[in-house]
Order: structure tokens, then sequence, then C-alpha cells
């Protein structure tokens, strides 16, 4: 059996251009910030109720690697009290322990993104605004 390709489709082919594509992230995204008592994004209180939205955001709360964390300088608190842990969404307090002033938003977790299974490396994202911690 002999087949070729059509005119239709050699007409086709010729103005087809293949383009390489990279896959997938496979890392938490953080797309909004949000504290629930307020409504503020840019300012969170100390001890208040954030809303975090992205994707791949769910984390094994039960392992201290993975969680939220409010990064300042050096050092880096994780805010232990998880009120919501979805791969879309998650919802904590921010930790009483945090300093006052700016920190960077952190996400970590070793979970696949569909939240399901658990990865061997830790996965990071970091929320792309500063965010400022106040009493």
């Amino acid at each position: 059996m002999n087949i070729s390709a059509g005119t239709a489709l050699k007409t086709a082919l010729g103005k087809t251009k293949a383009v390489k594509t990279e896959t997938a992230g496979t890392e938490p995204y953080i797309t909004a910030v949000t504290d629930k008592l307020t409504g503020d994004s840019e300012t969170v209180k100390i001890g208040s109720v954030m809303e975090i939205l992205g994707s791949r955001l769910k984390f094994d709360d039960k392992d201290t690697e993975q969680g939220v964390f409010a990064v300042s300088g050096t050092s880096a608190v994780r805010c232990a009290s998880v009120v919501e842990n979805k791969p879309a969404r998650l919802i904590v307090l921010l930790d009483a322990t945090v300093p006052a002033g700016e920190f960077t938003l952190e996400v970590r977790t070793k979970l696949t993104s569909n939240g399901s299974k658990k990865s061997k490396s830790l996965k990071k994202s970091f929320y792309h605004k500063t965010l400022k911690a106040a009493v």
C-alpha cells in the first residue's frame, strides 16, 4: 500500500512552522495575597488571616519544610496556622512572630501539581510584590 499526501495537505504543510515550547512549570505560583480582615493587598496585620490565590499551592502542613513563609532579610517565619490548604487557594494566619515591616511571602511544597502525590524536591515560589506586616 502506497500513501502520499494530497495537494491540500502539501499546501498546509508549507504554511506551518514548528515551534519549540518549554514544559509547564511545576513550582507553586502566587497571583494574589489579601488580608481578609481589612481587604488590603499590600499590608497584612500580624495575626490576621491571609488569603493566597494561585496555582499548585497545596502543601503537607505536617512537614515543617513546607508551608507559607514570611521572609524578612535572612529570617523566614513559617505560618503554622492553616485554615484552608487547596491547590488554588490557601488561607493562613500571619504568625505573631513575624516582625513588623516589609517581608516577602514564599510558598514551599513537595506535592505535585494536583496536590495528591509527594515529590522528592522542595519547590518554592515568591510573591512578586513585597508586603508589609503591621501591628
